[in-house]
């Protein structure tokens, strides 16, 4: 918007300018879309004077790979391979290890003649490729528990609390495997 002064009049006059350009087309577009026309469920392209603007899309219609790529598409801009052994960690793109090469590589560091740290515990960054084969399908939210195939042994022995009210479910709790059952009094116990 821009302010103009007239020679003969001292009030100001305000004129708009080319700010406004396309609004009325990305108004028209989006109640075409909230009316829920067959056009308006595609993601368009609307073309006003030489410029375009992209409507967007629900945040529910995108999927989960789109919104939080890997690893190694997020720093597309670094370097894949450094020319050296030594080199600055932000300039290059972290090198990626399978779980063999990455435990092999683990138990060499933390061997008594390196590190003498044979107990080390492992730190561990998943990225899980969730694509689909076609882009316009898209995965549903998990909110689930993954099950391991293959257990993880410790040494640490682990005591399971069932918290139940109804006296039935208690005795099936301890059944299944749980060493103690109980209702509110066992959470009473328990917090002290």
């Amino acid at each position: 918007m821009t302010l103009l002064r007239l020679p003969s009049s001292p009030f100001l006059c305000f004129v708009r300018t080319a700010k406004r350009r396309g609004v009325k087309a990305q108004r028209l577009m989006k109640e075409k879309r909230q009316t829920g026309g067959a056009e308006g469920k595609k993601v368009e392209q609307v073309k006003s004077k030489g410029r375009s603007f992209r409507s967007r899309r629900d945040a529910t219609q995108i999927s989960v790979v789109s919104q939080y790529p890997p690893l190694p598409l997020r720093l597309v801009k670094r370097k894949e391979k450094p020319a050296d052994d030594v080199w600055l960690k932000a300039a290059y793109v972290r090198p990626v290890y399978s779980i063999a090469e990455a435990i092999e590589m683990h138990r060499e560091l933390q061997h008594p003649t390196m590190f003498n740290n044979v107990a080390a515990p492992v730190v561990l960054r998943l990225d899980l490729n969730m694509e689909l084969e076609k882009k316009n399908h898209y995965l549903e939210s998990t909110s689930k528990l993954i099950l391991m195939p293959h257990t993880f042994h410790h040494d640490q022995k682990r005591t399971i609390l069932a918290f139940v009210k109804n006296p039935d479910l208690q005795i099936s709790a301890l059944e299944a495997g749980a060493e103690i059952a109980g209702g509110p009094e066992l959470v009473k116990k328990v917090s002290c």
